[in-house]
This record gives C-alpha cells, structure tokens and sequence, in this order.
C-alpha cells in the first residue's frame, strides 16, 4: 500500500485558527510527516488553534492512530509553547474513511 499523505493547510492572514486537512493514507511511515506540519502550525505567530481533520483519510493504520494518540498525550503533557492538542471523534482502525479528529488550541499568541 502507498503510503502518501497529502497536508492542506488552511489559514488566514490574521492570526487565528489553522485547519490541517489531512488525505491520501495515515500509516506508520507517513505519521511523521504529519506531526512536522501540527509543530509548524502551531509555532505560527498569532496562531490560537489547530484543527487536525483527517475525515478525508482513505486509510488510517492502527498503528499510526496509536502513535498520533501517544503524541498528543505526550504534547499534552509538555506543553511549553501553550499548545494544547484535544483529540475527539473515533477511527477505524486499519482503514476506511475516519472520523479522527485532533484540534489544537493555544491560550497566547507566538
């Protein structure tokens, strides 16, 4: 299985809320990609949320919903930039559109 993940990030010029739409397939070797986009968006000046949406995923592995899950605690758990990630909704695991959300939000502006 191709494990290509495609990211749209959508923003506005003022600082305010980042939406990442997340499609293509959510697996063990593409699960880094996206925390690089979340740590991105998230160091944005002015950026008070992040919204995570992986609806759009054709695939979502187990394994890739675990580790997202460890990162979010884990983020949680540290969140020296203000940034606090909230995981809501349910996914398949192994595949199959998903409902997985995660949403960001940050109590002052970087």
């Amino acid at each position: 299985m191709k494990s290509a993940l495609n990211i749209l990030i959508r923003a506005d010029i003022h600082p305010g809320p980042v939406t990442l739409d997340v499609q293509g397939n959510l697996s063990a070797e593409s699960y880094p990609q996206l925390v690089r986009v979340v740590e991105r968006a998230a160091a944005l000046d002015g950026c008070v949320a992040i919204t995570v949406d992986v609806v759009g995923c054709d695939h979502v592995d187990a394994d890739a919903r675990h580790s997202l899950e460890r990162y979010i605690a884990d983020r949680n758990s540290d969140a020296r930039d203000g940034v606090v990630v909230n995981l809501a909704g349910t996914g398949e695991p192994g595949g199959g559109k998903s409902s997985l959300h995660a949403v960001a939000t940050t109590d002052s502006a970087l």
